[in-house]
């Protein structure tokens, strides 16, 4: 979780840089105290990023459908012998407790945060080396 909250808030701290950079060329300024003040302003906003990441958390709420469900739906249409009469076959299972095999189930699960916390942790170590 601190890992996925560091590396979002460098995205950020990334784009901000990028468009305070882009900005100052395309404006062409050449006063050293604006270029030290934009840069002070990203250095204190991208220091703050990680502490306001939950103070600007919008919560969405799912509204109701606009418009009810149908009663029931028009029956599949075969053109060449009228309307279907055997039932389609499910691919879900009869009981709701039954386990679904899925295909391609023999692939092994990577726990992807733990192989970006070990590298986080092996680049920190050597660095602190």
């Amino acid at each position: 979780m601190m890992l996925a909250i560091l590396a979002e808030s460098a995205l950020r701290c990334l784009i901000l840089g990028s468009v305070v950079w882009i900005g100052l060329n395309l404006l062409r300024v050449r006063n050293p105290h604006v270029h030290m003040t934009s840069w002070v302003m990203v250095l204190v906003a991208s220091l703050s990023m990680p502490l306001l990441k939950h103070w600007t958390t919008v919560s969405v709420t799912p509204a109701a459908l606009p418009v009810p469900a149908p009663e029931s739906l028009w029956p599949a249409i075969n053109p060449l012998t009228g309307p279907l009469t055997e039932p389609l076959p499910s691919s879900l299972p009869s009981d709701p407790g039954t386990p679904v095999a899925i295909g391609g189930a023999g692939h092994a699960v990577v726990d992807w945060l733990a192989v970006a916390t070990a590298i986080y942790a092996f680049v920190a170590g050597l660095l602190l080396l």
